[in-house]
């Protein structure tokens, strides 16, 4: 299995479909297609996983804003890295299907790989939140449709004030 260190994800016009130009810790280069179907059930079942770690607040206000305030967070600790080269990369494998897992605050994504053995991710919870800001932004690159795709916490449409959390809590 091709264990992926690091990860650029990029639009690419011509083909219509996400690329990701990932790389492992001996920086071996690879390279991802992501068609807009495939990304549409990920996504889904991503933000799935990050809806579950609020499962406890009652409130819808208070989970969004909580949920809000956990992505502002992750956006700001986001910081510019090399990019993997587009250009370096020998070898593109369509993806077929994804199997997501989740273990201690992790997400392990295996890319099962039309081409190639499959290529294994492992992210935080903020990890996740980062790379689902980065391919939220691409959407809107592409142009792609959304309909329901991305919840208002991630597309800064809710109306998240930090006042928001603190009136949910009680001590």
């Amino acid at each position: 299995m091709f264990t992926i260190d690091k990860v650029t994800v990029s639009y690419d016009t011509e083909e219509d479909r996400l690329h990701l130009a990932v790389s492992d810790a001996q920086q071996q280069p690879l390279g991802l297609w992501l068609t807009r179907r495939l990304a549409n059930q990920l996504i889904g079942v991503l933000l799935g996983e990050l809806a579950e770690s609020e499962a406890g607040q009652t409130d819808a206000h208070v989970r969004t804003a909580v949920q809000a305030w956990e992505q502002a967070a992750a956006n700001a600790q986001l910081k510019p890295q090399t990019p993997v080269r587009s250009d370096a990369v020998l070898s593109n494998c369509l993806v077929t299907s994804v199997d997501v897992m989740h273990a201690d605050g992790h997400v392990g994504l295996v890319f099962q790989l039309r081409e190639s053995r499959p290529a294994a991710l492992t992210l935080s919870h903020t990890a996740l939140r980062q790379w689902l800001g980065i391919v939220h932004k691409l959407y809107g690159k592409a142009e792609w449709p959304c309909d329901g795709l991305w919840p208002d916490w991630m597309t800064g449409e809710s109306n998240f004030v930090p006042s928001a959390i603190a009136a949910g809590t009680r001590h």
